[in-house]
């Protein structure tokens, strides 16, 4: 079957590969991925959806995290089992149980005033490359601001800090046109990703289905065709 035949067919753009060899231990590189930049009201019910499905592994998961920390200090508890709330809400379950070992030794390892100088250092890098005064820019900013030193080493910190700043000024724009050409890309890429670029961007079996499926209700939401999908993907090549 040609890309083309492909595009034709609706429901084969959100069919994940079933032959792919994903690795025993995943990463947590989709969290800030361009998917995550989409702000209209399905992207909000998707997740909120998802999160819901997932409350009995997640409430385990938080129980677990908070027995393991009650011994410290009421102010080191307060702060980090505010952390890991936080956290939560970014992470889908899977990465959660993921995240959680590494969570338990940041608070062992990680004083609370190291925390907040890596947010400010985070923080003072982005403002003087981000227009952090529209809302937009700045919701998400906070976000990255807060979660990167929690889950990034400090030598990666900078880095990260760079590609979120170039997706999110690619992402500034959350009109339907600009939204429904993004879409068009991401769907069309994966279509042309090697197995072996699937597996290094997507890290997981349920990372890789989730986002098809978050695409497949993006592409619901506004109605968008698999001929829509083409044309949009073929145009910003244009």
């Amino acid at each position: 079957m040609s890309n083309f035949d492909h595009l034709s067919n609706f429901e084969f753009l959100f069919s994940p590969r079933d032959h792919l060899r994903w690795p025993e231990k995943s990463g947590l590189n989709t969290i800030w991925s361009g998917v995550y930049f989409f702000d209209n009201p399905a992207a909000r019910q998707f997740r909120s959806r998802l999160w819901e499905s997932e409350q009995d592994i997640r409430f385990i998961i938080r129980e677990t995290v908070e027995d393991a920390i009650r011994a410290l200090s009421s102010v080191n508890y307060r702060s980090w089992i505010s952390d890991y709330d936080f956290m939560a809400k970014l992470l889908t379950a899977d990465q959660l149980e993921l995240y959680a070992p590494y969570f338990l030794k940041l608070t062992v390892l990680m004083p609370i005033s190291l925390k907040k100088s890596r947010r400010r250092i985070v923080g003072q890098f982005l403002e003087n490359r981000l227009p952090v005064d529209e809302r937009f820019v700045a919701k998400h900013t906070r976000k990255f601001i807060r979660s990167s030193v929690l889950l990034y080493p400090a030598k990666d910190l900078f880095k990260v800090a760079a590609q979120f700043a170039y997706h999110i000024l690619e992402h500034r724009d959350q009109s339907v046109g600009a939204n429904k050409l993004r879409i068009a890309v991401m769907v069309h890429s994966l279509q042309l990703m090697s197995d072996e670029d699937l597996i290094k961007n997507y890290q997981s079996q349920s990372n890789y289905a989730l986002h098809l499926r978050f695409l497949k209700n993006q592409c619901d939401y506004y109605r968008m065709s698999a001929e829509e999908i083409f044309a949009l993907s073929l145009s910003s090549h244009g």
